[in-house]
């Protein structure tokens, strides 16, 4: 009787172990199928050191692109001044022979 019930819990831990066994069959199955998707970090290091110099190069050449416009715009409103004073010079000059024009007609 003793020797049964001995033999009983020996039965129930070595189930008990070969559900364990089995679980972490399982969950090794799934670590290895991680693993297979890891990279080593010096390969991690590379990447992250392969993009970070693509972001400053991208980023260096969207500021020498924004340098550029703003050179030109500031070009194009130096332009525009220059334009809207020819235009104020002009219309100024236009009034003038209207007016000049209108003398000569009352004068004759």
């Amino acid at each position: 009787s003793k020797v049964s019930r001995q033999l009983m819990l020996i039965e129930a831990e070595k189930e008990e172990s070969r559900r364990e066994a089995l679980k972490n069959g399982r969950e090794v199955q799934v670590l290895q199928a991680r693993l297979k998707d890891a990279i080593t970090w010096d390969e991690h290091c590379g990447i992250a050191g392969k993009l970070k110099r693509q972001l400053e190069q991208q980023e260096s050449k969207n500021k020498s692109e924004m340098d550029d416009f703003l050179i030109r715009l500031s070009s194009l409103q130096e332009e525009n001044r220059s334009l809207a004073v020819d235009k104020a010079n002009l219309t100024a000059d236009v009034k003038r022979m209207e007016a000049e024009q209108e003398l000569t007609k009352q004068a004759n």
